[in-house]
């Protein structure tokens, strides 16, 4: 009976060491970098490697049960970003890094805004591996200087570009149809030349909707007045804009955080 009772309390006490280990899932496609690493986290007492993936449908199978899933950026060309969209919508608490990244403030920026909780330049070394899974482990983030300005600047930007205030719903209702139709076009990166010849309408009244868009929203610049509109309203008159005249060029979906990008004299990339 001692001898069940001793067996029981080191059951404990492993499933205690276990729930104190962090749990990390792999998801790389070159199987022997997989297998490396793997070998390496497994050597580490307080890691504990639940799972290899090689694809983004098989790491999505196996990401409830990590607490970090470590993933390549080139995994199946963009499973890293399906990966990150996968968890945002899915709400799951597991958090990645992506590795392999490649020491570029637009690629970096991009995966951080997609929500990854850190990440692994190309050169950097094991240690820094285990360095930084063990930082977001922690909560906390490794960042170099270099992005961390970078992400200063985006904040401050952002700010600047949405204002203090929540957008005024009511300011909106004073649009006409037409005003709307122009500010949306705003939104997509239109100039006012560009608005014209998509509503076919004269540059100085484009001129005008543009000046009254601004004075009736009580802002002082295009970007502010586009931030202002909501996507869904963005929808509907998008809609309408296109019943006019098909649109003659491909419009680019404009979002704070590309006006963000541009900021910095970076180049946005489409997700």
């Amino acid at each position: 009976m001692d001898k069940v009772v001793h067996g029981l309390g080191q059951v404990s006490k492993c499933r205690e060491g276990m729930d104190k280990m962090t749990r990390i899932l792999i998801a790389e496609e070159v199987g022997l970098v997989g297998q490396c690493l793997r070998q390496v986290l497994e050597g580490e007492s307080d890691i504990h490697v639940v799972g290899l993936a090689s694809t983004a449908e098989q790491a999505s199978r196996l990401l409830s049960g990590a607490d970090i899933a470590l993933v390549n950026s080139n995994l199946n060309n963009s499973g890293a970003t399906e990966l990150l969209r996968y968890v945002r919508e899915t709400r799951s608490t597991t958090r990645i890094i992506v590795t392999n990244v490649k020491d570029c403030d637009q690629e970096i920026l991009r995966f951080i805004e997609l929500g990854a909780a850190g990440y692994v330049t190309h050169d950097s070394s094991v240690n820094d591996v285990l360095r930084i899974i063990r930082a977001v482990t922690t909560n906390q983030a490794v960042l170099s200087p270099r992005i961390a300005a970078s992400l200063m600047a985006r904040v401050a930007t952002l700010t600047q570009l949405r204002g203090t205030t929540q957008p005024d719903t009511g300011a909106l209702e004073l649009l006409t149809s037409r005003e709307r139709e122009v500010l949306t076009l705003i939104r997509h990166g239109m100039s006012n030349s560009e608005i014209a010849e998509e509503l076919i309408i004269e540059l100085g009244t484009v001129k005008n909707h543009v000046h009254s868009v601004l004075k009736k929203l009580n802002v002082s610049s295009r970007r502010s007045a586009a931030a202002m509109l909501p996507e869904n309203m963005e929808a509907r008159v998008l809609a309408k804009v296109s019943t006019i005249e098909p649109i003659r060029r491909p419009i680019v979906q404009r979002n704070p955080t590309y006006a963000l990008l541009e900021a910095q004299g970076l180049t946005p990339v489409a997700s």
